[in-house]
């Protein structure tokens, strides 16, 4: 299947499908990974504009759209940071793919959890759609393309991508009747003509959240004690059926698992390929829990005949990192808590959970998770061994704010740590 860029300006008939859920479909990842590699992003210049081609695959989410059981597409580009908050969305609408790069840049400022700073909507190429500003979750303007007869009150943005050197110059006109908004419709994101005042006229509707970083210290979410999110999960009695039932996998030579959906229940995983597992990294997960596997004979040989024997480590993967800080991006867009996000990996010899004890801002958003970094992590376990070696690897990699728990066979945690001399210290939760 071939797919070009399409990004609307004006239709009134795209106005009128993107009222009807029918006329919406969700965007497969293996859609949206073959649409990323045919459509590189790039910036607004010419001559020193840059493109590059997507491959952070692993991170795209599928999120709710309301009154729809379809989902959008959704892509945060890997090199979002505290400035600026880039993803680009995918929907296919009446048999055709939309795409469309939503930005937002938080103020300096920011002192809220409401979202302040400007909100641009642009296409793959790095042309401005459209685009508002906000205070403390209002909108309180709009920005237009500059053109000769609006070159009053003009502000300057840069484009999507940081490295576009060329501004984009639109002017900004107030919106009398200020409106608080955490949500836009999927029209307004894909049809020039849609306005936010047009929102009343439709009920198809995705969540943006937060976004970008931010800087002000309240506008970070509450972390809750991860000693007592433990052991809220210890006396759930259908939480600790399921690890029981993982912890009896071990042996198998495929990983088994389950993840925690935010209204609190859960949903099994399935896998009968390969040793490793796909977690779901969409918006309404929270947590994961999965097996790593007993070591195991591959079904190859070595040149002397004897068995090559697969030794999965029985720590947190790189993947596994990965995906905890995806689902932690997530519950930021939502604002949910990000001490309700949790990783646990379970093998036949310990059970460790993952939880995060920082700020959102805290989080690389740059790290890139590839075989360069995998062979980093392998070392740093073989030479440090299982504990010591993955907390130096998540120091080492500038991953901050994620803390490992060992939880015990008696249902007890403790938290694992590192001295200024990269000594274990264990911390028991009281």
């Amino acid at each position: 299947m071939s797919f070009t860029l399409s990004f609307m300006h004006s239709c009134s008939t795209d106005e009128i499908l993107l009222q009807n859920d029918s006329n919406i479909q969700t965007v497969s990842r293996e859609e949206a990974i073959q649409f990323l590699q045919q459509n590189p992003l790039k910036g607004s210049g010419n001559k020193t504009s840059k493109t590059t081609t997507l491959s952070n695959y692993d991170a795209i989410t599928l999120e709710k759209i309301t009154n729809s059981d379809q989902l959008l597409t959704v892509i945060p580009l890997p090199d979002n940071d505290k400035q600026q908050n880039s993803r680009v969305l995918l929907l296919t609408v009446n048999d055709t793919l939309k795409s469309a790069v939503f930005t937002m840049y938080p103020d300096v400022d920011q002192s809220t959890k409401e979202f302040s700073g400007r909100v641009l909507i642009t296409s793959m190429s790095g042309d401005f759609f459209k685009g508002f500003r906000m205070k403390n979750g209002y909108i309180i303007s709009k920005f237009i393309k500059e053109t000769s007869l609006n070159k009053t009150n003009k502000i300057e943005s840069k484009s999507t991508l940081a490295y576009a050197t060329e501004p984009i110059k639109l002017h900004e006109v107030i919106i009398p009747a200020r409106k608080p908004v955490q949500s836009l419709t999927v029209a307004y994101l894909y049809v020039y003509s849609w306005e936010i005042e047009s929102s009343s006229y439709s009920d198809l509707y995705w969540g943006f959240g937060g976004g970008g970083g931010g800087s002000g210290g309240s506008a970070e979410p509450v972390v809750e004690d991860p000693c007592d999110q433990l052991k809220t999960q210890n006396s759930n009695t259908d939480y600790l059926s399921k690890i029981q039932s993982l912890k009896k996998n071990t042996g198998l030579k495929n990983e088994t698992g389950f993840i925690e959906n935010k209204d609190g229940t859960f949903k099994d995983l399935i896998n009968t390929t390969n040793d490793g597992l796909d977690i779901p990294k969409d918006a309404n997960t929270i947590g994961f829990n999965h097996t790593h596997i007993d070591d195991y004979e591959s079904g190859d040989y070595d040149e002397d005949g004897n068995a090559i024997i697969n030794q999965p480590i029985k720590i947190f993967s790189p993947k596994d990192v990965m995906t905890f800080i995806i689902l932690l991006n997530n519950a930021n867009r939502q604002n949910i808590s990000l001490g309700s996000i949790y990783g646990k990996v379970i093998s036949s010899s310990n059970t460790y959970t993952l939880k995060f004890e920082g700020v959102i801002s805290d989080i690389n958003q740059s790290i890139p998770f590839d075989k360069v970094l995998d062979r980093n992590y392998q070392k740093a376990i073989k030479k440090n061994g299982l504990e010591n070696g993955f907390l130096q690897f998540l120091q080492d990699t500038g991953i901050k704010g994620v803390s490992l728990y060992k939880v015990n066979t008696d249902g007890t945690a403790e938290k694992k740590s590192l001295d200024a001399n990269n000594n274990i210290v264990t911390t028991p939760c009281s």
